[in-house]
């Protein structure tokens, strides 16, 4: 209970990217259940274990996020430039793949923004 009385505007801005993986990935669980009227089971764990992350603050829970997050927005990344280079130039669909370029790209900084509060 003690971490909650210590809540106030300046620790809540610190965990901005922790709450926006949570929207995120509630997003995605609620579209794609209300969409295919399934649930997947990645989604689940992934917000299961941002809720964990936001309760118990877990140093190597957030290290190994962010260097799983990291990771595949790298992997993304760069399958996005591989896919660019196919489409001819000014075509709409290009523009698509920079849509998704500025998403891996913040989840890139939010992996990197993530971690530095729990290794203070």
């Amino acid at each position: 209970m003690d971490r909650l009385t210590k809540f106030n505007v300046r620790n809540g801005i610190a965990y901005v990217p922790e709450f926006l993986l949570l929207i995120g990935g509630l997003f995605c669980l609620v579209g794609e259940w209300l969409g295919a009227a399934t649930i997947n089971g990645i989604m689940v764990f992934g917000v299961l274990t941002i809720v964990t992350l936001l309760l118990w603050q877990n140093r190597y829970l957030a290290l190994a996020i962010a260097v799983i997050l990291g990771a595949v927005s790298v992997f993304f990344t760069l399958a996005i430039f591989a896919e660019y280079s196919e489409f001819p130039p000014g075509s709409s669909d290009a523009w698509q793949l920079l849509a998704g370029m500025l998403i891996f790209g913040s989840l890139l900084g939010i992996s990197l923004i993530m971690p530095r509060k729990y290794f203070r």
